[in-house]
């Protein structure tokens, strides 16, 4: 499945001339970054994006939230005007100062894993939908972090579920995984 994933991907000719946007969405707990690490063993010359590099904490959650300004600014806003060269500044929990500015360049391509991807304002040359139930999602999520329960329930669904009934990303996506089936 993988390997037909990625012909596809590579099948089709960059949107804007230069290099492949692919976006890699679905509910916290789905398999988005197991699914994107496969995959990019088959995209050679893509850089991969993890939407969790661009989570800090937040007075949403004890737990923290994405810091989307930071992300448009540093992620969307760049590929959006076709450069290839991104200020990246993931947020790294373990060590000071926490964020780190490095250039990342896109050669081929690159792969944005997160969830609200799809529904980010770029012109995706490929999309995917990893599709796992509110259920299956939520056990996922609280056996990563069981002592966060409260917030995958009270919080993190609610608005995955608010994104999906007003985005509709499984309806554009080109692909839909389903999330119970291993990615083989």
């Amino acid at each position: 499945m993988i390997d037909e994933l990625s012909e596809r991907i590579t099948a089709r000719s960059p949107k804007n001339g230069e290099f492949r946007m692919v976006a890699v969405d679905g509910r916290g707990g789905s398999g988005k970054s197991t699914l994107t690490d496969k995959l990019a063993r088959f995209l050679p010359g893509f850089t991969i994006i993890h939407g969790d590099d661009y989570w800090e904490p937040s007075q949403d959650s004890e737990f923290g939230w994405f810091n989307e300004d930071r992300f448009h600014h540093d992620v969307v806003e760049p590929l959006g005007k076709g450069q290839r060269r991104l200020a990246y500044r993931p947020y790294i929990w373990e060590s000071e100062p926490h964020l780190r500015s490095q250039e990342l360049v896109v050669d081929a391509g690159i792969v944005i894993e997160r969830c609200y991807s799809i529904g980010l304002p770029l012109d995706w040359d490929y999309t995917i939908w990893v599709d796992a139930t509110p259920e299956l999602a939520l056990e996922r999520g609280i056996g990563r972090e069981p002592h966060q329960a409260e917030v995958w329930a009270n919080l993190w669904l609610p608005r995955e579920d608010a994104y999906i009934e007003r985005e509709q990303p499984k309806t554009r996506a080109d692909t839909v995984i389903d999330a119970t089936l291993p990615f083989a």
